[in-house]
């Protein structure tokens, strides 16, 4: 396999717009779909998939329990997969710890961090569930507030969050890529603004679509907290999200998740939590699915992201002239005629369909094109209701997606619009 891999990048690394082909690699591309919801899952690549079952096969044991060498084997595959996923975000192993989702991990982190009633999180409505849901519980439960930036505000978030902070602001928790808008924001402006004038704010972003796609430097970016799920843009399967947490934050956290291998010792009443990472990381991980990262990982990084990078802006790019001939068709974003809107074009983008069900769209395309696309809310029920929608048809793109891809969908939209 790995041979294989090095045969067929070296032919193709040269060429600009067709440099990624590798569609072969995806079992699921060959049943004939068109697959265009990568934000909502992505697919994963036969190498990663064979780990899982090599894992299993071969060791089949779990960490921190046994001396055994089962036990030895597991931890030091537990051990590289962490070093890889670090390495691949630019951050110190020691700084990691597993997850087994991108909701998971931001529970996780909100419910670790010192906050208590009347502190105040700033966040968006065009935030995914896994942060808002959270976050509107805390609200509900413990008594803290949330201050949303407007839709106005998304033009330029540093000014925005900047004439929100008062003292009871504690933590600022964006998503890298919000699902609906699908616009990158400048994390790095962020937060050298904030940190500049406000260190003592924490501020926690979510990678989760966009780790993998685009390069994330988490040393040169100096947050506090990150959220990755390999998942939704890291070619891994489910199960291999990862949290990142400043070296200095990890003593400071309450740990309110614990169990076997996250305590030093346990009394009847008293106890004692690892000093490290690993306090972050009871129970039985999923070592498989970790395993299965580091595979696609290596995947990306043979590769290259910025080639990656390339290949998804002229994707989207071609995807956005097409789309302009479809009457009715209207892309969701506030900031597309702005200086940041296209050339700020993540892998997503939401459509809103004029007095068409967005799940009819869907279920047509998946009819009459084996075309895969996600419909609906699209799990932002916030950010959809304050832009007046009722539902979204959302189209995201991957490396094993290609110009006949687009058109295809297009083309088929074309027809589906037709007759509906």
């Amino acid at each position: 396999m790995i041979a294989f891999f090095c045969v067929k990048y070296t032919t193709l690394l040269g060429r600009l717009f067709h440099v990624i082909d590798i569609r072969d690699e995806f079992p699921v591309l060959s049943k004939g779909v068109i697959y265009l919801d990568s934000a909502t899952v992505n697919l994963v690549p036969k190498s990663s998939i064979e780990q899982i079952s090599l894992f299993y096969s071969n060791i089949g044991n779990t960490i921190r329990r046994g001396i055994h060498k089962l036990a030895q084997q597991a931890e030091d595959l537990f051990i590289e997969a962490k070093t890889k996923a670090a390495n691949f975000v630019n951050a110190s192993e020691n700084e990691i710890a597993w997850m087994p989702s991108e909701d998971y991990g931001i529970n996780f982190l909100l419910n670790s961090i010192d906050l208590k009633k009347g502190d105040k999180i700033i966040t968006s409505v065009f935030e995914h569930h896994s942060l808002l849901a959270p976050l509107v519980i805390m609200e509900k439960t413990s008594g803290i507030n949330i201050d949303y930036i407007s839709l106005e505000g998304e033009y330029d978030l540093v000014s925005s969050i900047l004439s929100k902070i008062t003292s009871e602001v504690k933590l600022i928790a964006l998503s890298h890529v919000s699902p609906l808008i699908g616009t990158y924001r400048d994390i790095e402006r962020i937060t050298e603004n904030i940190k500049k004038e406000y260190p003592e704010i924490d501020i926690l972003v979510d990678f989760s679509r966009s780790a993998g796609l685009t390069l994330i430097d988490l040393n040169r970016l100096k947050i506090d907290y990150a959220v990755f799920d390999g998942s939704l843009s890291m070619l891994a399967p489910n199960g291999s999200a990862f949290i990142y947490v400043r070296k200095e934050k990890i003593p400071k956290m309450n740990c309110k998740i614990a169990g076997s291998t996250s305590v030093r010792y346990l009394l009847p009443h008293d106890y004692g939590l690892m000093r490290a990472i690993e306090r972050f990381e009871p129970g039985q991980p999923n070592i498989a699915s970790f395993l299965a990262l580091r595979k696609s990982i290596e995947l990306l990084e043979r590769i290259s992201v910025e080639k990656i990078e390339i290949h998804r802006k002229e994707i989207m790019r071609n995807l956005f002239d097409r789309l302009q001939e479809i009457p009715k068709i209207n892309i969701v974003d506030p900031l597309l005629d702005s200086a940041m809107g296209l050339p700020n074009r993540s892998n997503i983008v939401s459509l809103s369909i004029e007095g068409i069900s967005p799940h009819d769209v869907a279920m047509m395309l998946d009819e009459m094109g084996n075309i895969i696309v996600r419909s609906g809310l699209i799990c932002n029920h916030p950010g959809i209701y304050a832009l007046g929608l009722e539902g979204v048809l959302q189209v995201s793109t991957h490396i094993y997606n290609n110009n006949e891809d687009i058109e295809v969908f297009t083309e088929t939209l074309k027809q589906v619009m037709s007759v509906l």
